[in-house]
């Protein structure tokens, strides 16, 4: 895939909300997204390697790339959204390229970081993640959440997913209330099919 073509690969506000079932009106960045990756967040409690599980950043992408697209959408900008969705392309070389940026942004640090709680500066929640399937073309996990003071879980969490197609590498977060995971492999699979090969 050319590097002019990731501006096609992120799905619309509307194609987003069919597959997680509510209506999205906000994007933090209108299609084709934004083009640069993020800073890690900062954290305060837990391993900051573990970040890298909330989506890309420019501290665990170190293979080259020749194009990134990022969108976050939510029902609204306040934080009073019950679902947000981070979608993501990373169009590099080739094919190999693509399975060794999955393998040393997602799945390397997966294994290490499963079962890990972290917690970002000035976040209200900690963070602990789960290990879910893993392949040299795809890994999943999941992020769920506690009360800081007392420990106890809540239902907010994220089902995440990262993919490795053709010279493309797709990263799908759903959050919400209950299990985002099989709406992450939704929007994984519907930005893949976009993807030759």
């Amino acid at each position: 895939m050319a590097a002019g073509d990731a501006t096609k690969l992120l799905l619309s506000k509307d194609e987003l909300g069919g597959i997680v079932g509510t209506k999205f009106n906000y994007a933090d960045k209108e299609l084709p997204g934004g083009d640069t990756l993020s800073d890690p967040s900062p954290v305060d409690q837990g391993n900051p390697a573990c970040d890298a599980f909330f989506g890309p950043n420019n501290a665990t992408v170190r293979t080259p790339y020749v194009a990134y697209r990022v969108q976050v959408v939510q029902e609204d900008d306040t934080e009073n959204y019950t679902h947000s969705v981070t979608q993501a392309a990373i169009v590099v070389a080739d094919p190999g390229a693509a399975k060794q940026l999955l393998s040393d942004a997602f799945e390397n640090p997966l294994g290490p970081c499963d079962g890990q709680k972290i917690r970002f500066k000035n976040g209200e929640l900690v963070w602990t993640f789960h290990k879910g399937a893993v392949s040299d073309t795809d890994v999943r996990w999941m992020a769920v959440t506690a009360a800081p003071d007392t420990g106890q879980p809540t239902t907010w969490g994220c089902g995440i997913e990262a993919r490795a197609k053709n010279n493309v590498v797709v990263f799908a977060k759903v959050c919400q209330d209950g299990n985002g995971s099989p709406s992450a492999t939704a929007v994984a699979d519907k930005i893949s099919a976009k993807i030759p090969g």
